[in-house]
C-alpha cells in the first residue's frame, strides 16, 4: 500500500502528517526550480530579442539614410538642371 493510501485509510497519524508536509515541501522545491529554469530561459531569450531588434533597427536606419541621401542627390540634380 502506498504512503498516501496508508495515510488516508487512517494509518499512523504522524506518518500521514509527515507525508503531507513532505509532499508540500517537494512541490514547493520543484516549483522554485521550475521558476528558476523559466527565468533563465526568459533572460536568454531577452538577449536574443535585443540582439535581433538592434540588428533590425540598424538595418532600417541604414536603409532610411540611403533613401534620404538618394532624394537629396536627386533634388540637387533637378535644381542644377533647372538653372542651366
Amino acid at each position: 500500500m502506498g504512503g498516501f493510501d496508508y495515510a488516508m485509510k487512517g494509518g499512523d497519524e504522524k506518518f500521514g502528517s509527515r507525508y503531507i508536509v513532505w509532499m508540500l515541501y517537494s512541490t514547493m522545491k520543484t516549483n522554485k526550480e521550475r521558476e528558476a529554469n523559466y527565468q533563465a530561459v526568459i533572460e536568454e531569450n531577452q538577449d536574443v530579442i535585443e540582439t535581433q531588434a538592434f540588428t533590425t533597427l540598424s538595418h532600417d536606419v541604414k536603409e532610411i539614410k540611403e533613401k534620404l541621401l538618394y532624394r537629396i542627390i536627386k533634388t540637387k540634380m533637378i535644381i542644377r538642371s533647372e538653372f542651366k
